[in-house]
């Protein structure tokens, strides 16, 4: 698994950071949040690979804050850490104050548009990310 001589969180953070680069470049700025967006690592979600959050901040100039969670305990190697990245990303780019109205029309977590629109944006990317992402790591 991802190690570096800070410790496996310190290099998980390391991909998810380049990942998240990878991501701004190739899919470009969400026009429904225009601060960027934060990540974080959270080991207290149970069930959840990664987790996109955005919401009001008023203590910041700007009216909202975007972070990406990943639960490293969930993730056996990097290019399930990119695949992730990727996902939340997508979210991150989508109107997400939309998403909860798709449940009360009836999808699921399945279903939802947005669930799916991010799994496959997330599965055909992932190769290249990932190889973008270990190139520079090696460099470190």
């Amino acid at each position: 698994m991802l190690r570096t001589k800070h410790g496996r969180y310190s290099a998980i953070k390391s991909a998810m950071q380049l990942a998240t680069l990878w991501c701004y470049f190739k899919y470009g700025r969400s026009i429904w949040n225009t601060d960027p967006v934060h990540i974080s690592i959270c080991t207290t979600m149970q069930k959840h690979y990664g987790y996109y959050e955005a919401f009001d901040d008023s203590d910041r100039s700007s009216s909202t804050y975007a972070v990406i969670r990943i639960n490293p305990k969930l993730h056996r190697d990097l290019r399930s850490i990119v695949e992730t990245v990727i996902h939340e990303y997508q979210h991150h780019l989508q109107p997400i104050d939309s998403y909860e109205r798709y449940f009360s029309l009836g999808y699921n977590y399945s279903d939802h548009p947005f669930e799916t629109e991010a799994s496959s944006v997330a599965i055909r990317d992932a190769q290249e990310c990932f190889e973008w992402v270990s190139k520079r790591l090696k460099k470190k």
